[in-house]
């Protein structure tokens, strides 16, 4: 009973917490998608880094994409088609940057700070 009282309270927390500061803009989401994939492609090689991890890095790039193209849409009030490519072309533009700031040792507090999907 404990136990489903924490979770209740941590759900109402979350909640009020998500209606306390509105809705993720579609480039919080886009700007970590860019950094997964930043992170994903700048390691491809040479950081002992399994197969495995790298798909999952790569799957978090998706879905942050995803949750950006949806976003956008919504936003924008455009189509999910238009929406992608709007957000693939955000990704392009800012891959480089993330890949430079991967490089500084940046890239991972960037990444900390991405909103829960």
């Amino acid at each position: 009973m404990r136990r489903a009282a924490v979770l209740f309270a941590s759900f109402w927390t979350a909640a009020a917490l998500a209606a306390e500061t509105g809705p993720v803009p579609w480039e919080s989401y886009a700007g970590c998608a860019a950094a997964y994939r930043a992170n994903w492609q700048n390691r491809l090689t040479g950081f002992n880094r399994t197969s495995e991890m790298s798909n999952m890095i790569q799957a978090q790039a998706q879905d942050y994409r995803k949750a950006a193209a949806h976003t956008y849409a919504s936003e924008k009030k455009v189509s999910e088609n238009a929406a992608g490519q709007a957000i693939d072309a955000y990704m392009r533009s800012n891959v480089d940057r993330m890949i430079a700031m991967d490089k500084a040792g940046t890239l991972e507090g960037f990444i900390d700070k991405c909103p829960q999907l």
